[in-house]
């Protein structure tokens, strides 16, 4: 990754509390390894009274001095201290740098959305752009908060929002551009990077193909942790009183829907993921089996996902009496009440554009039409 990040001509990466996951001390590892500097200016170590990474990089571009950090909120880092780190107040940081390094323009990465930022720049006038890391969704337009331009990190990395600056005259901020969003499809695809991804994806296909060889005994082998950690999700949300039971248990009174279900390429989601040794891609794999949908790597266990037992699916042994798949509950929902009494449950609801689009959207799948799609995956009559 950090070899990918060089080779984008990326400066310095802005570390937020999450990272620390990992542990300080491999961080730091990765740190000195690294051929791009990680920043973070109210990070400290606490037996050495200094920053635990770079505090902060300064670059010339076009014969101006760019200040560029990042800041921590402390009340999402209280992990920190009890990694022996110190999280100091980020608007004393930010004023110290301000003051002390000399700089035509200064640029922070603050990690949190809009309103802690507001917060922040109200108190440091000067900054003159602002990356939020907290911010999600996709920024369309340029905004200003507290005179400073600010950009949102958007979502997972799938769009880019991005500035062609030029410093004003006279101590005047640069203006706001209208157009800055960069999407996947703006460039080429670069063979350098090309490779990194592909050799990264065949070491992670056959790591999990060695795990999953004694797939009985997770110890061992079986389930990759993220698939695993997305079960246990599912088990602590949910609800009592519905659960999922399979289109086998749907075919006991829908056998002609099953037959029609069998034609589509919903009931061969999985192989087209197994092409592609994208198997156990957790961002990929919600969306081709039954029960997970909306519990991703980075999205918390909130769309009320009851006990899903396709999850034992997810080791993809052969002769299992269920399949994995897109099966008629990922559409209809869970179907344990409607299967055991149909008419005082009554009819499963018929699926609108939205729960298509939990799976099938823009970037993902950008020519899904729901008009035309709907009727041959899932006739009403």
């Amino acid at each position: 990754m950090f070899k990918a990040f060089a080779l984008m001509g990326v400066d310095c990466l802005a570390l937020s509390e999450r990272e620390f996951v990992f542990g300080p001390a491999y961080l730091r590892e990765l740190a000195t390894a690294s051929p791009v500097p990680l920043v973070c200016a109210n990070v400290r170590d606490t037996h050495a009274d200094s920053a635990y990474f770079m505090p902060y990089l300064r670059l010339e571009r076009a014969g101006k001095k760019i200040l560029l950090t990042s800041v921590v909120d402390p009340k999402n880092a209280s992990q920190l201290v009890r990694q022996g780190l110190e999280v100091d107040d980020p608007v004393t940081r930010l004023r110290r740098l301000q003051r002390d390094i000399a700089h035509d323009l200064f640029i922070v990465v603050m990690q949190g959305g809009k309103e802690l930022a507001a917060t922040w720049l109200e108190q440091v006038p000067g900054v003159d752009v602002a990356i939020l890391g907290r911010q999600r969704g996709v920024q369309r337009k340029g905004e200003m908060l507290h005179g400073a331009q600010i950009l949102y990190s958007c979502n997972r990395g799938q769009f880019v929002s991005s500035m062609d600056l030029a410093p004003g005259k006279g101590g005047q901020s640069p203006p706001v551009p209208e157009h800055f969003l960069l999407r996947p499809k703006d460039f080429a695809e670069d063979a350098k990077v090309a490779v990194l991804v592909q050799e990264f994806e065949t070491w992670l296909h056959t790591y999990h193909a060695e795990r999953q060889k004694d797939a009985k005994d997770f110890k061992k082998g079986g389930l990759p942790e993220i698939l695993q950690r997305l079960i246990n999700k599912n088990k602590k949300v949910q609800q009592q009183n519905d659960h999922y039971v399979g289109s086998q248990r749907c075919a006991d009174c829908h056998q002609q829907k099953l037959v029609t279900w069998k034609k589509t390429r919903h009931a061969r989601a999985m192989e087209s993921l197994k092409a592609r040794k994208r198997e156990n891609d957790p961002d990929c794999f919600r969306c081709h089996v039954t029960g997970m949908v909306g519990i991703g790597v980075n999205q918390p266990a909130t769309a009320g996902q009851p006990e899903n037992p396709f999850a034992k699916l997810i080791q993809h042994q052969q002769g299992n009496h269920h399949r994995p798949n897109v099966q008629c509950e990922a559409c209809h929902g869970p179907g344990s009440r409607h299967a055991a009494a149909p008419e005082k449950a009554g009819k499963m609801p018929f699926p609108d554009e939205q729960s298509c689009r939990q799976c099938h959207t823009r970037d993902t799948d950008p020519e899904f039409s729901y008009q035309k799609k709907i009727h041959l995956v899932c006739p009403k009559k």
